[in-house]
């Protein structure tokens, strides 16, 4: 698999979770389990024109937001369900790629959740909770990563967040 087809792909598999996300509030099992199949198959196919993702990156991948997040989970700040998809994302692409893009869904849907507080203030307060679908920020955060990596001339604080050095 080359390197953007690669990139389609696992985009293509987070829509499909984002779409199931805001249908149902929740990503099935079973799509966590293909998501994690990717990355294991850009660990142990061959990949002409890029090089593998390796054992040690890919378990480095799904290990940072399962420690990273746990606790959110116990406080039931967050579901488990957007925990195991950003364990799969971090298959797909290893830990710096799944760090970024956690910070850019974190930072995006905290903003989304700002205005939408702001927005709906009758909602907030009769006492609703505001429950957002972490799924479409991942998406976003996968795309904004690669897609800065590969845009030339960008600030070096822009070309840092997306992994390209500074």
């Amino acid at each position: 698999m080359e390197k953007t087809g690669y990139f389609v792909l696992v985009s293509v598999y987070l829509a499909a979770a984002a779409f199931f996300d805001q249908r149902t509030g929740k990503v099935p099992n079973r799509l966590i389990v293909a998501g994690l199949a990717l990355g294991g198959a850009r660990v142990f196919l061959p990949a002409p024109g890029g090089a593998l993702l390796s054992l040690r990156s890919a378990a480095a991948g799904i290990a940072l937001p399962f420690f990273l997040l746990f606790p959110f989970f116990c406080l039931r700040l967050m579901g488990a369900g957007d925990i195991k998809l950003l364990m799969a994302a971090g298959a797909c692409g290893g830990p710096d790629v799944v760090l970024r893009c956690m910070l850019i869904a974190f930072a995006a849907a905290g903003l989304y959740g700002v205005i939408r507080h702001l927005w709906w203030k009758g909602a907030a307060q009769a006492g609703t909770r505001l429950q957002i679908r972490l799924a479409v920020f991942v998406l976003a955060g996968w795309v904004c990563v690669h897609v800065l990596r590969a845009v030339p001339g960008l600030p070096s604080c822009i070309r840092a967040l997306a992994g390209g050095g500074i």
